[in-house]
């Protein structure tokens, strides 16, 4: 075979790996498509892969694990996420001089510092609800807590700490002005529903007990 025959077998392999690989892809959206579809027609089981695909796929700053639950009637979806922790957050800003030439690093105050954290904890929240009633339709109900990982000083154990717990119709999540969400506060958002939240004014948590919905078995 001359070099002009392998650089013909070449093409001709990888064109075929090619096609191969688009079919598979075609495959492969068509039956998400048909997932979805029996999602929004309220099945249950369709609604539990669409959460799983769409929740595990959300891209956060820092590595997030979540797990959920959602009753036999698809009407109440229970949601716990491992928040980070606060001393995982960055020190210091950045900041762009006034002409515009370099940045500035900036140490961050433990106030700056815990008025970023609790935004952003606050956020992550507000986004999974958003996502559940989106995903699941059937949903009338989400119950969103938000925990992190704590030493307990008299066994040395890590434990979860519950830094909030809310529970969310969706009548009421409705009537956000989600064309104006530049204008929402996160941290007020959650707290306009049924919330448990111990947080000082200096905004620190201390830990709760989350809202516990009956969630029948399947």
């Amino acid at each position: 075979m001359n070099s002009n025959e392998r650089r013909v077998s070449a093409y001709q392999r990888q064109q075929l790996q090619w096609q191969t690989e688009r079919e598979n892809h075609r495959r492969k959206e068509g039956q998400r498509a048909a997932l979805y579809q029996r999602a929004l027609q309220a099945s249950v089981p369709a609604m539990e892969l669409v959460l799983n695909d769409h929740l595990m796929d959300i891209d956060w700053p820092q590595e997030t694990s979540l797990s959920f639950e959602l009753s036999a009637d698809g009407k109440v979806l229970m949601l716990d996420v491992d928040l980070p922790e606060i001393e995982d957050f960055p020190k210091t800003e950045l900041r762009l001089y006034q002409r515009g030439i370099g940045v500035s690093v900036k140490e961050l105050s433990d106030t700056a510092l815990r008025k970023l954290y609790m935004a952003h904890v606050h956020g992550m929240g507000f986004r999974l609800i958003g996502e559940g009633f989106a995903c699941a339709p059937s949903v009338e109900t989400v119950v969103l807590s938000g925990f992190t990982q704590v030493t307990n000083a008299a066994t040395g154990r890590m434990e979860d700490k519950y830094l909030y717990s809310v529970k969310v119709k969706r009548e009421a999540w409705v009537a956000i002005q989600f064309g104006n969400l530049g204008q929402v506060d996160p941290v007020e958002a959650l707290a306009a529903f049924e919330l448990r939240r111990d947080m000082t004014k200096t905004r620190i948590f201390r830990a709760i007990e989350p809202w516990d919905a009956i969630v029948a078995p399947h």
